[in-house]
């Protein structure tokens, strides 16, 4: 234990003192990783939209304030999806202004658990967020769980126009993939399914972290983890579905 306390002081010593090198290294990192898995959570395999656009946009964000990760990360997926079906384009940059006026305005860092979501997903951990998320922030943050778990649906359904033999052929209208779309987002059980059990989950994790008592943080962890998965599991029960936990 001393010496993961001595190497933690290091490593902040180093920080700090490289602050003005390694703060903006970091947000370009940051910035690159969240805009190739925006274009791949998208089901693009174009290399100038996966790597040299996201490039270019990742070094100006290392010269911006955080909160243009998730700004770009919206206007990039718009622009791909607009590419597809310019009326679900438009619709999805709408979706994103609502959000950042709603969320960003007041508490932008909340914006990077909307992104978080649907980016998560990609490794199939997108439960790790609200569980993270109770044992830093408070119930405000809730919105944010909330839209992200829609995020993350309307990502999957858009992916899945992309690759529909009845859509990808090039002969569907723009008024087609937007019905697709929208159908499948709002007859999604399972999005309702991981909404309650992020919601759950979070409110589980956040009661038990605020105890009083030793190990809080741990036992509200593994509370909540397990909250999860019940919910899950009883949620497949109700709506007749067969949703992996592992893989949720």
């Amino acid at each position: 234990m001393s010496v993961l306390l001595e190497l933690k002081g290091k490593l902040k010593e180093f920080y700090e003192k490289h602050f003005d090198i390694l703060r903006p290294l970091l947000r370009f990192v940051l910035a690159f990783v969240c805009f190739f898995l925006v274009n791949a959570q998208l089901g693009s395999e174009d290399g100038l939209v996966l790597i040299v656009i996201p490039l270019v946009c990742a070094f100006a964000c290392s010269f911006l304030p955080d909160a243009f990760i998730v700004y770009i990360s919206g206007l990039l997926a718009s622009a791909q999806i607009f590419m597809v079906s310019s009326i679900l384009g438009i619709g999805v940059l709408i979706l994103f202004l609502v959000i950042f006026l709603l969320i960003g305005r007041y508490a932008s860092e909340q914006l990077f658990i909307v992104l978080a979501i649907p980016l998560c997903t990609i490794f199939h951990v997108s439960y790790v967020v609200p569980i993270v998320a109770a044992l830093f922030v408070g119930p405000i943050v809730l919105p944010a769980i909330v839209l992200g778990v829609i995020v993350r649906y309307l990502f999957i359904a858009i992916a899945a126009a992309m690759t529909a033999p009845n859509l990808a052929s090039g002969t569907a209208g723009n008024l087609e993939i937007f019905q697709y779309v929208v159908d499948s987002v709002l007859k999604s059980q399972e999005m309702l399914l991981c909404i309650v059990a992020f919601v759950v989950s979070y409110a589980v994790t956040y009661f038990v972290r605020k105890r009083k008592a030793n190990y809080a943080s741990q036992i509200a962890i593994l509370l909540g983890s397990f909250v999860m998965i019940v919910t899950v599991l009883f949620g497949n029960i109700m709506i007749e579905e067969n949703v992996d936990v592992v893989l949720f």
